[in-house]
């Protein structure tokens, strides 16, 4: 999925991370110019790489601003009028659209996020124009057919009850409302439970006028194609589109409603083996700390692991990550939980051993610890991020994706090019230091997600206790 509710789950944090890592490895592999920037007559900024490796290209458009251009209960709006773009267009109908992309063997998709809409397509290069024509007719026009905007809704339907039924997902979805009251945050990239009754066609149609406006409008690409016959072409397309806005609206960095009452949640799904999450702030994903704390909470998932499961055999997974968001939290997870008496002291025992530079490897045959330390692990961990995902990486989208990221979180395409030199940077005091500041912050809020009867075995930290006032 498209979705926030996943990035909550899971190692999909980890893998988002070694997905950067691994673009800004192969930007130091593959012979790539840097990149050059141009701009469309109505001042629509169109951001150039050179490609050399390959005769696949890759081009995005995005639309910046994301959540800031609409409230909570609209969420999931723009998600839905970028999707409906790809469902045909004045000039082409949706049948039409899938045969003229199979023909020229191009491909694309859609993405919103709470910082940005795009579109995203590869093409073969001697297709590359008549792709991009395609594509940009469907950005421009879209023909908001009333039974493609149906499936569409049909699909956050089924997904939504997904999420309803997922015991871990439901309750990061609820932590996370609270976490997020009374802030900009509070607006969800995708079509939430709340917001789902106030989609329509009309809203999407009016939605998408807002998007045409060239101060927010800018252009990706990874091309070996003539630079002006690009640029021609997208300035036919796309130059006639006003400036509308004074000023690009983004999403502002928000603080987190971290601190507060846990909650326990109940959930059909989780009787007999639950969930447990310990929430905590995190360093924001454009932050100098960010690298260092992707790392710790890697390092710190082995000491959870070994500890919780390995030897007190209280869940079935352990593991810590993050968000990985601008506005950004922490989370200790336990998954499928069974010893609920005392997993709350066993993920205390897992955090004051890496507090003291114990990084557990094993257990011996005795059941006792095999301890390490950050210093002799930390360059371990460094390749895992690196090499991760490297092999698949490859591939001119990858480059297109990494340049678009880094305008998102930086403003500027060529941000991650040096994202190796920066992990390759972190030391083991960064990794204690962040550690110490985040992992172990006294701000917290627990959660909890249990069947009926498993609610009250376990005491979340900042709950009384049964019999106490």
């Amino acid at each position: 999925m498209k979705k926030n509710i996943k990035k909550l789950t899971a190692l999909v944090i980890f893998s988002l991370f070694a997905l950067l890592v691994a673009y800004a490895e192969t930007a130091k592999t593959l012979p790539v110019k840097a990149v050059q920037k141009y701009a469309l007559s109505n001042g629509i900024e169109v951001y150039i790489r050179d490609n050399q490796i390959n005769e696949i290209d890759a081009l995005q458009i995005v639309v910046m601003g994301g959540a800031a251009y609409y409230p909570k209960e609209f969420s999931g709006v723009e998600d839905l009028t970028f999707d409906m773009m790809l469902y045909g267009s004045k000039n082409y109908t949706y049948e039409q659209f899938k045969d003229t992309l199979y023909d020229l063997c191009s491909t694309g998709g859609s993405r919103a996020s709470y910082y940005a809409g795009r579109l995203y397509l590869t093409s073969a290069r001697e297709n590359f124009l008549k792709t991009i024509d395609v594509f940009l007719d469907g950005f421009l026009q879209p023909r908001f057919e009333q039974k493609y905007f149906d499936l569409l809704m049909q699909n956050n339907a089924q997904r939504l009850q997904e999420m309803l039924n997922d015991p871990i997902e439901l309750g990061f979805y609820e932590a996370n409302k609270v976490l997020s009251e009374g802030l900009n945050a509070a607006t969800s990239s995708t079509v939430t439970p709340e917001s789902f009754d106030n989609m329509s066609v009309e809203l999407v149609k009016k939605h998408h006028k807002s998007l045409l406006d060239a101060r927010r409008i800018k252009i990706v690409a990874v091309t070996g194609m003539n630079k002006d016959e690009l640029l021609d072409a997208l300035e036919k397309k796309l130059g006639a589109i006003p400036c509308v806005s004074a000023e690009i609206k983004m999403p502002p960095i928000e603080k987190f409603n971290i601190t507060g009452a846990p909650l326990k949640l109940v959930h059909e799904s989780a009787a007999g083996a639950g969930y447990i999450a310990r929430i905590y702030p995190a360093a924001s994903s454009i932050s100098d700390e960010y690298y260092a704390e992707a790392i710790a909470e890697a390092i710190f998932s082995s000491n959870m692991h070994n500890v919780i499961r390995t030897k007190y055999g209280a869940c079935y997974t352990p593991y810590c990550s993050n968000n990985g968001g601008i506005n950004n939290i922490g989370y200790e997870i336990i998954n499928k939980c069974t010893d609920y008496e005392n997993i709350i002291p066993a993920m205390q025992e897992a955090r004051d051993l890496m507090a003291k530079n114990k990084i557990i490897t094993g257990l011996d045959k005795k059941g006792n610890y095999i301890f390490s330390t950050v210093e002799a692990e930390l360059e371990s961990y460094k390749n895992q991020f690196i090499t991760g995902y490297y092999s698949s990486q490859q591939r001119t989208s990858n480059l297109a994706s990494r340049m678009v990221s880094g305008l998102i979180l930086y403003g500027d395409p060529e941000a991650l090019d040096n994202t190796i030199d920066k992990i390759r940077a972190v030391t083991s005091a960064d990794i204690k230091a962040v550690f110490e500041k985040y992992v172990l912050s006294d701000e917290e809020r627990w959660l909890s997600v249990t069947g009926l009867d498993d609610k009250d075995r376990v005491t979340l930290p900042g709950e009384p206790e049964a019999g106490k006032d």
